[in-house]
């Protein structure tokens, strides 16, 4: 009977720790939405993909789809981050027989780019963030962060 009181009280904790992480990426994924938006910004802007991939260059010669983020949304969902991209911009997306394909949106997993500023985001949330009530391992007065990733030393 110990045995099962025991084993009921562990899964008691590993289904407790859950619901505390499931809240955390959700905080987390809302605080990064900044940071995804930015990232895919600053994709358009030098006429590339989040992917890298370079986009071919407007018949006049100049940098294409400079607006497309006018018909980009990012948001968070629970702990998912959801980027969408509407209008006229899905067909440069994808290409079409008139227009040369400029994918807009990742389409090969995470791009390493848009992982790094995601990475960088989750440090600069920083230890003051994880300190917030019900954020911090229980009775440790919260998560250290390591100085080569706070850049504190």
């Amino acid at each position: 009977m110990a045995n099962n009181q025991a084993a009921a009280l562990t899964l008691a904790q590993w289904i407790n720790q859950l619901r505390a992480a499931n809240g955390i990426t959700k905080d987390a994924a809302q605080a990064l939405v900044p940071v995804v938006r930015a990232e895919i910004a600053k994709a358009i802007q030098e006429g590339r993909s989040v992917d890298g991939e370079k986009w071919p260059l407007t018949a006049k010669g100049t940098v294409a789809l400079r607006n497309a983020m006018q018909h980009i949304t990012v948001r968070a969902i629970e702990n998912v981050i959801v980027v969408t991209l509407t209008g006229h911009h899905v067909f440069h997306h994808f290409g079409t027989s008139r227009d040369p394909r400029r994918p807009i949106l990742p389409t090969k997993g995470l791009p390493q780019k848009l992982g790094q500023a995601i990475a960088r985001g989750l440090v600069d949330m920083g230890e003051a963030w994880m300190k917030r009530k019900g954020r911090h391992d229980r009775g440790s007065g919260g998560v250290r962060m390591m100085p080569s990733m706070t850049g504190k030393g």
